[in-house]
């Protein structure tokens, strides 16, 4: 280690050449090169980048020609934390939906750290009286967090815009196929679901999955064990948009949790502005899977997870 912080001082403080540190420690030019990427390995070296713009408009342009997107805002994160960036996105798509909000607009409303985080950016705007008709779009959580709520969720926006709302009474996932199609029938929630084809706008995340995620700090740690989701990645999953499970071309998979998941379905929204947030390169499988349904018009994500997506097609 000792070693690996003098060939760094060398290189990137006193700015020496490989070829000159390979003659000073009489070792040879490619055991300085290997020696410089182990210090990174390592943590012996740290770089930061400190971007000029927030923006980044090559990967914003290169989304935007790979997916068909309306729009793409790539932030330059650099080292921030989760909550920074989400922040920053979120803050970044409640000025783009404000911009965009209508009378009468018909909003799809989605639960999780996505939707709370623009409807927080919303409410330091003035209350605008816009009449909206918003919809629930996926049922209930058991023992959900008031915070992320879908329906509180709801009740927020009623606050800042007015209109009537149309919630999703079905709990998010129930035991089997036949109870699903069985709530589904009913009418209210029938209703509900029907509303949903007729949304202008959707704010959403994009869920993922993978071998080292820990399911007690997800969602479906109320509904899933650690081997089912161990089966859905044998089975191909990356992620989840409206909490079905796709893999990394965007096909739905053919797995029992997804029959048993009370919530809009893709196909059905397809007429909307459909507005993802992503960030971090741990979703770059599950938001290309998403991406690849076409459905998506409007996307916000942080640099690392545009990257690695782009990257990964070039592959």
């Amino acid at each position: 280690m000792s070693l690996l912080a003098d060939i760094a001082e060398l290189y990137y403080n006193r700015e020496m050449s490989q070829n000159e540190i390979a003659e000073k420690l009489h070792i040879s030019r490619s055991n300085v090169s290997r020696l410089l990427s182990r210090a990174k390995e390592t943590g012996v070296v740290e770089i930061k980048i400190n971007y000029f713009s927030e923006r980044s408009l090559q990967l914003e342009e290169a989304l935007k020609y790979r997916f068909g997107l309306n729009e793409v805002f790539v932030y330059n994160a650099g080292d921030k934390s989760d909550d920074a960036i989400l922040d920053m996105l979120t803050h970044y798509a409640a000025d783009y939906i404000s911009a965009n909000l209508q009378r009468n607009m018909c909003i799809g409303v989605t639960r999780g750290s996505v939707f709370a985080g623009v409807l927080s950016w919303l409410k330091k705007e003035p209350p605008r009286n816009l009449d909206l008709k918003l919809v629930q779009l996926t049922g209930a959580e058991a023992h959900s967090n008031p915070e992320r709520d879908s329906g509180d969720l709801i009740r927020g926006m009623l606050q800042l815009y007015g209109g009537r709302a149309y919630y999703l009474n079905a709990p998010l996932y129930v035991d089997n196929e036949e109870l699903r199609e069985a709530l589904e029938k009913e009418a209210a929630v029938n209703e509900t679901m029907r509303q949903a084809s007729s949304c202008d706008i959707i704010i959403t995340g994009v869920g993922y999955v993978s071998q080292d995620m820990d399911i007690r700090h997800s969602v479906w740690n109320k509904y899933l064990s650690q081997e089912d989701v161990n089966d859905i990645i044998r089975h191909g999953g990356v992620g989840y948009l409206f909490f079905r499970f796709f893999n990394q071309k965007g096909e739905l998979l053919d797995h029992p949790v997804n029959a048993h998941i009370i919530a809009t379905r893709t196909e059905t929204v397809r007429r909307a502005n459909i507005i993802a947030v992503a960030f971090g390169k741990v979703r770059a499988r599950a938001l290309m899977g998403a991406l690849r349904q076409k459905a998506i018009k409007v996307l916000f994500v942080d640099r690392a997870c545009a990257e690695e997506i782009l990257y990964s097609l070039e592959a």
